[in-house]
């Protein structure tokens, strides 16, 4: 009885939710009649939306298993058509993923809250640094078909640097000799407030070295 309870007060918070979206205009269902009127454009937006939820979910399981939580490709699935409810029912885009988190902490209790939170981070930042590369390459192969307008240089130079920074630490914390990695730690562990806030971030981040 309680399960069919707290459904439907889901259910309800759902559809309470669609509705002031609705209302308030943030959700035009009049637009979706060239939906109707195309179902090949139907299939395509939903093929695509499929595909991209289906690959986002695997990235965040395997990031969720490398950090030591056991789940299967159906709850991670889940918890991702979840958070992508609420970060467009919600303001902001990150709403999603807190309830994403708070869900796998509930059911993860021995294992603390930062390498869920790791996860989290860990998915945004592989996300925005696709998108880096992918831009630095493009980038790249524009320079050799034509030259480069003065004004693009400096967004050139932070796209170039920040997908170098990325690269250099990926390197540094995978590839890293574990002499100095005992040490890095040994410093982090001190009872300096300051890089003790890095200590669990650090730790979190060993896990995948070691997976």
């Amino acid at each position: 009885m309680n399960k069919i309870i707290i459904n439907t007060l889901k259910l309800g918070l759902a559809a309470g939710l669609i509705i002031w979206m609705v209302i308030d205009g943030k959700l035009q269902i009049s637009e979706l009649s060239i939906l109707y009127e195309s179902p090949l454009l139907l299939l395509l937006i939903v093929g695509t939306w499929a595909i991209c939820i289906a690959l986002g979910s695997l990235r965040w399981v395997f990031l969720l298993r490398g950090a030591g939580y056991q789940i299967d490709f159906m709850n991670g699935l889940r918890l991702q058509l979840i958070g992508c409810f609420f970060n467009t029912a919600m303001p902001g885009s990150v709403g999603g993923d807190l309830i994403k988190i708070f869900y796998v902490i509930k059911n993860n209790k021995s294992l603390g809250k930062t390498p869920a939170l790791m996860t989290i981070l860990l998915d945004r930042m592989i996300g925005l640094a696709g998108l880096f590369t992918i831009s630095a390459l493009i980038l790249l192969i524009f320079q050799f078909q034509t030259e480069t307008p003065p004004v693009l240089i400096p967004y050139l130079t932070f796209i170039f640097g920040i997908t170098t920074l990325w690269i250099i630490s990926i390197l540094l914390i995978f590839h890293l000799p574990n002499r100095l990695i005992s040490k890095v730690s040994i410093i982090l562990s001190s009872q300096n407030k300051i890089l003790s806030l890095f200590s669990g971030i650090y730790e979190s981040m060993l896990r995948y070295r070691q997976r």
